[in-house]
């Protein structure tokens, strides 16, 4: 009972539709008109479906109102034969449809088939449902696509902001590791400056006539120069941040409520104290005089012969 109340609201629903907007349990008009003549074909002469003669007559002439017009505009028809009655009563009422138009037969066709064969509105209703059941799953399926389009481009510009970030860790790491040969260079070069005669001098010594020989003994000698320097400076900047470390942790115990102030202050401090110095020898400024008093006193020079260590 509760089936039966279900349909004929869906009939009732579809007449109000039908007469506002072409529509026809959720079909077109067009597509409504199709699947009625689907039906009438398929279902004429059986038992279930019955349909009285003037009604037949009725629905064979608006379908002729569809596929060709007016009768009136139509000069080739064939003959009707003399017992044909339902040839002679299918025109004659099509005669009577006058200039009615393709889209007004296509609706007068569906009401008169739902008004005279009970079961074709239960069919529509059917095939809503079927239809809105195709509807639901399309949606469905275009929703979970555009979920999972949405996951992968989050997915893609997760990993393209990964990539952007370790090319930026990478380029400040070789910007870094840039700095710092830049640094070691310049301060290479202040300090061979100072000690590049001394150094070709001793090489030549250890090495006589051997030019190749003599490149590679000063380029160690200038290195082991340039790590001494580094290890002194290094040295001498731990030896001044200690006194600043004390006197910073005296001053917190006094004045706590300060505390940001005076780290403030020490940062200060640590970045001034980190400026580099600049590179020196640990010999007379008067390289010449030096050199001279050198070869005055044997005691002052050292050879050491190949293969020694010192």
């Amino acid at each position: 009972m509760a089936e039966v109340e279900s349909v004929t609201e869906k009939l009732n629903d579809v007449s109000i539709s039908a007469n506002g907007q072409d529509e026809y349990w959720g079909f077109q008009l067009f597509e409504a008109f199709k699947m009625a003549i689907k039906f009438y074909k398929e279902n004429e002469g059986k038992r279930t479906f019955e349909i009285e003669y003037d009604n037949k007559v009725m629905l064979m002439a608006l379908t002729k109102q569809v596929s060709h017009g007016p009768m009136n505009q139509q000069n080739n028809l064939p003959e009707i034969g003399y017992l044909d009655m339902f040839g002679h009563d299918r025109r004659k009422v099509w005669s009577s449809l006058g200039d009615m138009s393709s889209n007004d037969a296509r609706r007068r066709f569906i009401e008169k088939l739902e008004s005279c064969v009970p079961v074709f509105g239960p069919f529509m209703v059917a095939h809503q449902k079927e239809k809105e059941e195709r509807e639901r799953k399309r949606k469905e399926k275009e929703e979970e696509e555009l979920k999972q389009r949405e996951e992968e481009q989050r997915a893609k510009e997760q990993e393209e902001r990964k990539e952007k970030e370790l090319a930026n860790k990478l380029a400040e790491e070789n910007k870094v590791k840039q700095d710092q040969v830049l640094q070691k260079q310049q301060i290479m070069t202040a300090l061979n400056a100072q000690t590049q005669a001394q150094f070709q001098q001793y090489a030549a010594q250890q090495y006589p006539g051997n030019s190749e020989q003599q490149a590679i003994l000063i380029s160690q000698l200038q290195e082991q120069h340039y790590q001494q320097y580094i290890k002194l400076y290094q040295q001498q900047q731990q030896q001044n941040q200690q006194p600043q470390t004390d006197q910073q942790t005296q001053n917190d115990d006094q004045k706590q409520e300060n505390s940001e102030s005076t780290e403030s202050d020490g940062a200060v401090s640590d970045a001034s104290a980190l400026h580099m110095e600049e590179p020196s020898t640990w010999t007379r400024p008067q390289i010449t005089e030096f050199k001279e008093q050198i070869k005055r006193d044997p005691e002052s020079v050292l050879t050491v012969g190949r293969g020694e260590v010192v």
